[in-house]
Formats: structure tokens, sequence, C-alpha cells
């Protein structure tokens, strides 16, 4: 391809057609540029695959990392209400007239039960 449009430039130097060769340098500029603004939107295409993979890398960690956010709280509220039941319990122990608590280890296991490392502790 080269060698044909040198063929073709030494052609009309020789011949002394100076319009023509200007037509001729002004047609391979515009190639050489619309060349390039190819290059650039096939580079710039590129670019914006890449940045959707990782804008969909992001969107996927995020959603991981609420799940694991959501089973944290689930957890979390389900040791709470415990607690919430236990302290209730222990109320009604100290409101009747016979103070006897007849449970307490499993008292304290369940107050506690929110307390200690949940699911997401590996």
């Amino acid at each position: 391809m080269i060698k044909f449009f040198r063929h073709i430039r030494r052609n009309l130097m020789e011949t002394g057609k100076t319009s023509k060769y200007l037509k001729y340098a002004i047609g391979e500029i515009l190639l050489v540029v619309i060349g390039i603004l190819i290059a650039l939107q096939i580079n710039n295409w590129n670019n914006n695959r890449n940045n959707d993979k990782i804008e969909q890398q992001y969107i996927a960690r995020l959603i991981s990392e609420l799940n694991e956010e959501i089973v944290r709280f689930e957890y979390l509220r389900d040791g709470f209400q415990s607690q919430i039941e236990s302290v209730n319990n222990l109320l009604q122990f100290w409101q009747e007239d016979n103070m006897i608590v007849k449970d307490t280890a499993k008292f304290w296991s369940d107050f506690f039960k929110g307390s200690g490392p949940g699911p997401w502790h590996k």
C-alpha cells in the first residue's frame, strides 16, 4: 500500500502536476486524520467497556457487603430481642411475692445471647 502511494506521488511530481499533487497530499492527510480519529474512538470504546466491568464489580461487591450487614443486623436484633425478653422475665420475678429465681444460668445465657460472636465470624 505504501509503495502504491509512493508511486502516485512520484508520478505527480515528475509530471509537474502540482495541483493534482496538492489534492493528493490533502487526501492523504485526511486519511491519516480519519485513521487517528477511528483509533481514538476504538480506544474510548475500550476504556468505557473496561470502566463498565469495574463498575459491575463494585456493584456486586456492594451487594455482597450489604447482604453480610443484613445478616449481622438480624443476628444482633434477635439477640437484643432475647435480652429484652430476659429483662422482662426478671422484672416479673422481682414483682412476685416469692422472690426465687429458678434458672439463673438460663437467664444469663439468654441475656447475653446477642453479645457473642455471630455467624459472620469465621
